[in-house]
Protein backbone atom coordinates (compact mmCIF):
# COMPACT_ATOMS: atom_id res chain seq x y z
CA UNK A 1 0.00 0.00 0.00
CA UNK A 2 1.45 3.45 -1.26
CA UNK A 3 -0.67 5.39 1.57
CA UNK A 4 1.01 6.85 4.23
CA UNK A 5 -2.20 8.62 5.75
CA UNK A 6 -5.55 7.91 5.95
CA UNK A 7 -8.50 10.31 6.48
CA UNK A 8 -12.18 8.17 8.07
CA UNK A 9 -15.36 10.04 8.34
CA UNK A 10 -17.01 9.13 11.83
CA UNK A 11 -20.66 8.80 11.31
CA UNK A 12 -21.80 6.28 9.26
CA UNK A 13 -17.86 4.97 9.14
CA UNK A 14 -16.23 4.55 12.21
CA UNK A 15 -19.24 4.86 14.24
CA UNK A 16 -22.96 3.93 13.89
CA UNK A 17 -24.64 7.27 15.01
CA UNK A 18 -27.57 6.54 12.93
CA UNK A 19 -30.20 5.64 15.96
CA UNK A 20 -28.40 8.58 18.31
CA UNK A 21 -28.82 11.24 15.61
CA UNK A 22 -32.68 10.46 15.07
CA UNK A 23 -33.47 10.14 18.90
CA UNK A 24 -31.51 13.17 19.72
CA UNK A 25 -32.91 15.20 16.82
CA UNK A 26 -36.69 14.05 17.72
CA UNK A 27 -36.02 15.38 21.29
CA UNK A 28 -34.68 18.65 20.08
CA UNK A 29 -37.81 19.41 17.68
CA UNK A 30 -40.13 18.26 20.69
CA UNK A 31 -38.28 20.86 22.74
CA UNK A 32 -37.94 23.31 20.03
CA UNK A 33 -42.18 23.20 19.36
CA UNK A 34 -41.36 22.58 15.45
CA UNK A 35 -43.53 19.83 13.02
CA UNK A 36 -42.31 16.02 13.56
CA UNK A 37 -40.14 14.54 11.10
CA UNK A 38 -39.91 11.05 10.16
CA UNK A 39 -36.75 9.18 10.48
CA UNK A 40 -35.88 8.98 6.70
CA UNK A 41 -35.93 13.19 6.67
CA UNK A 42 -33.68 12.87 10.01
CA UNK A 43 -31.39 10.26 8.55
CA UNK A 44 -30.95 12.67 5.44
CA UNK A 45 -29.31 15.46 7.38
CA UNK A 46 -26.64 13.15 8.47
CA UNK A 47 -23.27 14.19 7.51
CA UNK A 48 -24.26 18.13 6.86
CA UNK A 49 -23.40 20.79 9.50
CA UNK A 50 -26.25 21.08 12.05
CA UNK A 51 -27.66 24.59 11.16
CA UNK A 52 -27.99 23.04 6.91
CA UNK A 53 -29.52 20.28 8.50
CA UNK A 54 -32.28 21.86 9.99
CA UNK A 55 -33.03 24.73 6.73
CA UNK A 56 -33.04 20.64 4.74
CA UNK A 57 -35.78 19.86 7.23
CA UNK A 58 -37.74 23.18 7.67
CA UNK A 59 -36.90 24.75 3.78
CA UNK A 60 -37.96 28.85 4.95
CA UNK A 61 -36.30 28.92 8.35
CA UNK A 62 -34.45 31.96 9.30
CA UNK A 63 -30.82 32.08 10.21
CA UNK A 64 -31.80 32.63 13.61
CA UNK A 65 -33.59 29.83 13.74
CA UNK A 66 -31.02 27.50 12.77
CA UNK A 67 -28.48 28.89 14.98
CA UNK A 68 -31.54 28.06 17.24
CA UNK A 69 -32.07 24.85 16.68
CA UNK A 70 -28.42 24.35 16.33
CA UNK A 71 -27.70 25.55 19.93
CA UNK A 72 -30.63 23.52 21.39
CA UNK A 73 -29.69 19.88 19.48
CA UNK A 74 -26.01 20.24 21.12
CA UNK A 75 -27.21 20.89 24.62
CA UNK A 76 -30.16 17.30 24.40
CA UNK A 77 -26.93 15.90 22.88
CA UNK A 78 -24.92 16.86 25.85
CA UNK A 79 -27.63 15.59 28.26
CA UNK A 80 -27.59 12.23 26.96
CA UNK A 81 -24.31 11.47 25.32
CA UNK A 82 -22.90 9.45 28.38
CA UNK A 83 -26.33 7.44 28.06
CA UNK A 84 -26.24 6.91 23.79
CA UNK A 85 -22.84 6.42 22.87
CA UNK A 86 -22.54 4.95 19.14
CA UNK A 87 -21.62 1.65 18.56
CA UNK A 88 -18.59 0.63 16.35
CA UNK A 89 -19.29 -0.80 13.23
CA UNK A 90 -17.97 -4.52 12.81
CA UNK A 91 -14.05 -4.90 12.77
CA UNK A 92 -13.80 -1.45 12.83
CA UNK A 93 -11.24 -1.53 15.97
CA UNK A 94 -9.12 -4.50 14.92
CA UNK A 95 -8.83 -2.99 11.09
CA UNK A 96 -7.55 0.32 12.65
CA UNK A 97 -5.20 -1.51 15.00
CA UNK A 98 -3.63 -3.31 11.95
CA UNK A 99 -3.43 -0.18 9.86
CA UNK A 100 -1.71 1.30 12.56
CA UNK A 101 1.05 -1.22 12.80
CA UNK A 102 1.61 -0.98 9.38
CA UNK A 103 3.05 2.28 9.88
CA UNK A 104 -0.23 4.47 8.47
CA UNK A 105 -1.11 7.24 10.38
CA UNK A 106 -4.90 7.54 11.02
CA UNK A 107 -6.70 10.55 11.27
CA UNK A 108 -10.84 11.55 11.74
CA UNK A 109 -12.68 14.30 9.94
CA UNK A 110 -16.10 15.31 10.19
CA UNK A 111 -19.00 17.88 10.37
CA UNK A 112 -19.34 16.78 13.96
CA UNK A 113 -17.51 19.50 16.04
CA UNK A 114 -14.06 18.43 17.20
CA UNK A 115 -15.46 18.11 21.41
CA UNK A 116 -18.46 15.45 20.72
CA UNK A 117 -15.75 13.51 18.29
CA UNK A 118 -12.97 13.44 20.58
CA UNK A 119 -15.70 12.40 22.89
CA UNK A 120 -16.92 9.25 21.01
CA UNK A 121 -13.25 8.38 20.36
CA UNK A 122 -12.27 8.13 23.83
CA UNK A 123 -15.69 6.28 24.76
CA UNK A 124 -15.63 3.72 22.01
CA UNK A 125 -11.88 2.71 22.54
CA UNK A 126 -10.41 3.87 19.97
CA UNK A 127 -8.81 7.23 20.41
CA UNK A 128 -5.14 5.41 20.79
CA UNK A 129 -5.19 4.96 17.05
CA UNK A 130 -6.54 7.97 15.75
CA UNK A 131 -3.36 10.82 15.54
CA UNK A 132 -5.58 13.76 14.56
CA UNK A 133 -9.06 15.12 14.52
CA UNK A 134 -10.32 17.79 12.18
CA UNK A 135 -13.89 18.42 13.36
CA UNK A 136 -16.30 21.53 12.32
CA UNK A 137 -15.32 25.31 13.41
CA UNK A 138 -11.64 23.75 14.37
CA UNK A 139 -10.57 25.93 12.13
CA UNK A 140 -12.34 29.11 10.71
CA UNK A 141 -10.34 31.96 8.72
CA UNK A 142 -12.18 33.99 6.60
CA UNK A 143 -10.13 33.92 3.29
CA UNK A 144 -12.85 33.31 1.18
CA UNK A 145 -16.42 33.00 1.16
CA UNK A 146 -18.35 30.16 1.06
CA UNK A 147 -19.52 30.38 -2.71
CA UNK A 148 -15.29 30.74 -3.47
CA UNK A 149 -14.97 27.61 -1.65
CA UNK A 150 -17.67 25.76 -3.35
CA UNK A 151 -16.24 27.20 -6.38
CA UNK A 152 -12.76 25.88 -5.79
CA UNK A 153 -14.49 22.35 -4.51
CA UNK A 154 -16.09 21.72 -7.72
CA UNK A 155 -12.64 22.11 -9.72
CA UNK A 156 -11.28 19.34 -7.58
CA UNK A 157 -11.23 15.54 -8.47
CA UNK A 158 -9.16 12.56 -8.02
CA UNK A 159 -6.10 12.49 -10.40
CA UNK A 160 -2.65 11.13 -11.01
CA UNK A 161 0.72 13.06 -10.97
CA UNK A 162 2.91 12.53 -13.77
CA UNK A 163 4.57 9.61 -11.71
CA UNK A 164 1.34 8.21 -11.67
CA UNK A 165 0.22 8.75 -7.50
CA UNK A 166 -3.45 9.27 -7.18
CA UNK A 167 -4.03 13.11 -5.98
CA UNK A 168 -6.48 15.91 -5.76
CA UNK A 169 -6.30 17.62 -8.97
CA UNK A 170 -7.32 21.19 -10.14
CA UNK A 171 -8.87 21.31 -13.70
CA UNK A 172 -8.08 24.89 -14.42
CA UNK A 173 -5.02 26.95 -13.61
CA UNK A 174 -6.79 29.67 -12.58
CA UNK A 175 -8.52 27.61 -9.71
CA UNK A 176 -5.32 26.22 -8.39
CA UNK A 177 -3.95 29.47 -8.02
CA UNK A 178 -6.33 30.94 -6.38
CA UNK A 179 -6.33 27.66 -3.80
CA UNK A 180 -2.46 27.88 -3.67
CA UNK A 181 -2.41 31.44 -2.49
CA UNK A 182 -5.00 30.50 0.02
CA UNK A 183 -3.35 27.32 1.32
CA UNK A 184 -0.26 30.16 1.75
CA UNK A 185 -2.27 31.98 4.16
CA UNK A 186 -3.19 29.56 5.96
CA UNK A 187 0.62 27.86 6.20
CA UNK A 188 1.71 31.32 7.64
CA UNK A 189 -0.76 31.62 10.13
CA UNK A 190 0.42 28.26 11.77
CA UNK A 191 4.03 29.33 11.76
CA UNK A 192 3.71 32.57 12.84
CA UNK A 193 5.07 33.91 15.68
CA UNK A 194 2.14 34.17 17.91
CA UNK A 195 1.12 30.82 16.96
CA UNK A 196 4.46 29.16 17.24
CA UNK A 197 5.05 30.72 20.56
CA UNK A 198 1.64 29.95 21.71
CA UNK A 199 2.07 26.23 20.92
CA UNK A 200 5.47 26.31 22.77
CA UNK A 201 3.89 27.46 25.68
CA UNK A 202 1.02 25.60 25.97
CA UNK A 203 2.64 22.05 25.11
CA UNK A 204 5.44 23.39 28.55
CA UNK A 205 2.02 23.92 30.61
CA UNK A 206 0.63 20.60 29.43
CA UNK A 207 4.05 18.82 29.74
CA UNK A 208 4.10 20.43 33.48
CA UNK A 209 0.44 19.31 34.20
CA UNK A 210 1.23 16.03 33.47
CA UNK A 211 4.67 15.48 34.95
CA UNK A 212 3.17 16.77 38.63
CA UNK A 213 -0.22 14.32 38.12
CA UNK A 214 -2.38 17.37 37.53
CA UNK A 215 -3.61 16.03 34.28
CA UNK A 216 -2.91 12.57 32.65
CA UNK A 217 -2.37 11.71 28.78
CA UNK A 218 -5.64 10.23 28.78
CA UNK A 219 -7.32 13.59 30.02
CA UNK A 220 -6.02 14.90 26.65
CA UNK A 221 -8.07 12.87 25.19
CA UNK A 222 -11.56 13.99 26.46
CA UNK A 223 -12.97 17.73 26.42
CA UNK A 224 -11.05 20.76 26.01
CA UNK A 225 -13.26 22.23 28.90
CA UNK A 226 -11.90 19.66 31.41
CA UNK A 227 -8.30 20.30 30.52
CA UNK A 228 -9.08 24.12 30.74
CA UNK A 229 -10.71 24.14 34.36
CA UNK A 230 -8.22 21.88 35.83
CA UNK A 231 -5.71 23.81 35.02
CA UNK A 232 -6.85 27.19 35.53
CA UNK A 233 -7.78 25.55 38.81
CA UNK A 234 -5.39 23.65 39.92
CA UNK A 235 -2.72 25.50 42.41
CA UNK A 236 0.77 24.04 40.55
CA UNK A 237 -0.52 25.14 37.09
CA UNK A 238 -2.77 28.23 38.01
CA UNK A 239 -0.68 31.10 37.63
CA UNK A 240 1.15 29.20 34.60
CA UNK A 241 -2.18 28.86 32.75
CA UNK A 242 -2.87 32.59 33.97
CA UNK A 243 0.34 33.70 32.15
CA UNK A 244 -0.84 31.95 29.17
CA UNK A 245 -3.83 33.18 28.91
CA UNK A 246 -3.08 36.62 29.20
CA UNK A 247 -0.77 36.68 26.55
CA UNK A 248 -1.22 39.08 23.89
CA UNK A 249 2.28 40.26 22.81
CA UNK A 250 5.05 39.26 21.07
CA UNK A 251 8.50 40.15 20.89
CA UNK A 252 11.11 39.25 18.56
CA UNK A 253 14.80 39.30 19.14
CA UNK A 254 18.27 37.75 17.38
CA UNK A 255 19.27 37.07 21.00
CA UNK A 256 17.36 36.20 24.13
CA UNK A 257 16.76 38.94 26.78
CA UNK A 258 17.69 38.55 30.33
CA UNK A 259 14.01 38.41 31.25
CA UNK A 260 10.93 36.72 30.44
CA UNK A 261 10.14 33.60 28.72
CA UNK A 262 12.43 33.43 25.71
CA UNK A 263 12.16 30.34 23.59
CA UNK A 264 13.68 29.76 19.78
CA UNK A 265 11.04 27.34 18.18
CA UNK A 266 11.39 25.65 14.93
CA UNK A 267 7.81 24.85 13.45
CA UNK A 268 7.30 22.23 10.34
CA UNK A 269 6.10 24.22 7.22
CA UNK A 270 3.24 22.71 5.62
CA UNK A 271 2.17 24.06 2.23
CA UNK A 272 0.32 22.69 -0.76
CA UNK A 273 1.42 23.28 -4.29
CA UNK A 274 -1.52 22.29 -6.21
CA UNK A 275 -1.57 19.70 -8.97
CA UNK A 276 -2.75 21.01 -12.38
CA UNK A 277 -4.75 18.00 -15.08
CA UNK A 278 -2.26 17.86 -17.55
CA UNK A 279 -0.16 20.71 -16.84
CA UNK A 280 1.63 19.69 -13.39
CA UNK A 281 2.33 21.63 -10.25
CA UNK A 282 1.66 25.33 -9.97
CA UNK A 283 4.76 26.89 -8.95
CA UNK A 284 6.07 25.52 -12.62
CA UNK A 285 3.55 27.46 -14.11
CA UNK A 286 3.39 30.28 -12.28
CA UNK A 287 6.30 31.83 -11.55
CA UNK A 288 4.60 34.97 -8.98
CA UNK A 289 3.58 31.79 -6.96
CA UNK A 290 6.74 29.66 -7.21
CA UNK A 291 8.46 33.04 -5.80
CA UNK A 292 5.82 33.14 -3.23
CA UNK A 293 5.94 29.38 -2.41
CA UNK A 294 9.81 29.59 -1.81
CA UNK A 295 10.00 33.01 0.43
CA UNK A 296 7.55 30.72 2.77
CA UNK A 297 9.67 27.66 2.74
CA UNK A 298 12.45 30.11 3.24
CA UNK A 299 11.47 32.39 5.80
CA UNK A 300 13.98 32.11 8.71
CA UNK A 301 13.25 31.09 12.39
CA UNK A 302 16.23 31.84 14.33
CA UNK A 303 14.85 34.64 15.92
CA UNK A 304 14.18 34.40 19.40
CA UNK A 305 10.55 34.97 20.87
CA UNK A 306 8.72 36.00 24.26
CA UNK A 307 5.56 36.54 24.75
CA UNK A 308 3.92 38.96 27.43
CA UNK A 309 0.39 40.84 28.08
CA UNK A 310 -0.04 44.31 27.21
CA UNK A 311 -2.43 46.73 28.79
CA UNK A 312 -4.10 43.69 30.43
CA UNK A 313 -3.90 45.38 34.15
CA UNK A 314 -2.17 44.49 36.82
CA UNK A 315 -3.11 41.33 36.92
CA UNK A 316 -2.11 40.20 33.92
CA UNK A 317 0.96 42.41 33.35
CA UNK A 318 2.40 41.38 36.48
CA UNK A 319 6.47 40.64 36.37
CA UNK A 320 5.34 37.28 38.36
CA UNK A 321 3.32 35.78 35.56
CA UNK A 322 6.02 36.63 33.03
CA UNK A 323 7.26 33.01 33.70
CA UNK A 324 11.19 31.93 34.49
CA UNK A 325 13.91 32.19 31.82
CA UNK A 326 14.39 28.73 30.48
Amino acid sequence: MDAKLIVFDFDGTLGDTRANIVLTMRETIRTLGLPERSEAEIAATIGVPLEEGFAQMYPGITEEEMLQGAKCYREVFEKSRKVLVPELFPHVKETLSELMERGLVLTVASSRRSASLNGFLRDMGIAPFISYVLGAYTYFFEYASLAEIEELYADVHVGKTEDGKVELVFQHPEQAERFGYLGLKCSEVYVSDEDRYAMQALSEIVGMAIRQHVLSEKDLYGTEERVTEVLSSSPQTQAQWKWFCCLNRIERAAEPGEHGRWRCIKAKKRCIDPWIENAGRLSRISARFSDALTAFQNASQEDWLRGYSEGRGDQCGSKKLNGPKR
